[in-house]
């Protein structure tokens, strides 16, 4: 039962464990939801970002925060190896009966990760809520740019970046949600404007329900137009780098001619705020949506950029 339970536990979901485990351990009743996503954060810039074993995060509403770690915290929970107490403010522990396994998990991490692990529990789990807010808003006044507590800033609040509007187009290949939004963030883009036919991804936070919900929370928008995508069908029999341009090419000259309605509206959503249009794949040029904004650019006098 341990090894078809556990067998895919990522290190990152280990240190939440390690967490857990240590603020029990010093006494304490568990951690708030806030108090985890901190320590979490906090983790990731004593060690660095590293796959597997951190997280990414974008501003929200508390600062620093990762929707991958709250789907991964969830699992846990469902698992049986945490629980949540309710109440006004509800607490985070290792579930009753599950102190072993979770130990032992929790002693898969790296052992150069621990360190890390007790530092951030030691120096700032005696911090209350508010207090540990300050003290991240004040370290990393990046992430403090969408909290609803501005009481707890001390410096002058981060402004939003601010970009030209262009015919952007940004992939999501090789990069997690939370990675991704903050990249917008970073780059000044306020809308996606996805153009795959099926907005559906075994990725997760790609698919158009998430993706779009995650935005919203974010301030940021979210439009699909499915009619600019390429059929699953027409790539299906793809061998090669002159079957793929082939496809690019047919689509440039007779695809985009046909939709050409919803390219016009493309070059209005552009102009009207710096929007990127979305695909999968990591490289522009093996995407559709690269033939999409150059046709989208010289419509509408744009500059074509491709981010990330």
């Amino acid at each position: 039962m341990y090894c078809l339970v556990w067998v895919a536990m990522l290190n990152r979901q280990r240190a939440l464990l390690a967490f857990l485990s240590t603020a029990q351990a010093n006494g304490y009743r568990g951690l708030s939801r806030v108090q985890l996503t901190k320590f979490a954060f906090l983790f990731r810039e004593c060690v660095g970002a590293t796959a597997g074993l951190t997280y990414e995060f974008v501003p929200y509403k508390y600062g620093p925060f990762s929707f991958a770690l709250y789907r991964e915290l969830d699992s846990l929970m469902q698992k049986g190896l945490v629980r949540e107490t309710a109440g006004t403010r509800s607490l985070l522990s290792v579930a009753s009966g599950s102190q072993e396994l979770a130990r032992a998990e929790a002693d898969k991490l790296p052992r150069s990760a621990w360190p890390s692990v007790r530092e951030v529990s030691g120096k700032y789990g005696t911090l209350g809520h508010d207090e540990l807010l300050r003290t991240v808003y004040s370290q990393h006044p990046w992430y403090a740019q969408k909290s609803e507590r501005a009481d707890l800033i001390s410096h002058n609040p981060v402004q939003r970046t601010q970009t030209d509007v262009a015919a952007y187009t940004v992939g999501y290949e090789g990069k997690c949600v939370d990675g991704f939004l903050a990249g917008l963030f970073r780059k000044g883009i306020v809308r996606i404007v996805d153009v795959r036919r099926n907005a559906i991804s075994r990725k997760y936070g790609f698919a158009k329900s998430t993706l779009s919900k995650h935005m919203a929370g974010l301030g940021l928008e979210y439009v699909h137009i499915p009619e600019l995508g390429i059929a699953s069908g027409e790539r299906a029999d793809l061998t090669d780098a002159n079957a793929y341009d082939a496809l690019l090419e047919r689509y440039e000259r007779q695809h985009l001619s046909e939709k050409a309605a919803h390219v016009d509206q493309v070059v209005e959503l552009l102009h009207e705020k710096p929007s990127a249009l979305l695909c999968m794949e990591r490289d522009p040029a093996m995407c559709h949506r690269s033939r999409l904004a150059a046709n989208a650019g010289a419509s509408g006098g744009l500059e074509v950029r491709h981010l990330m």
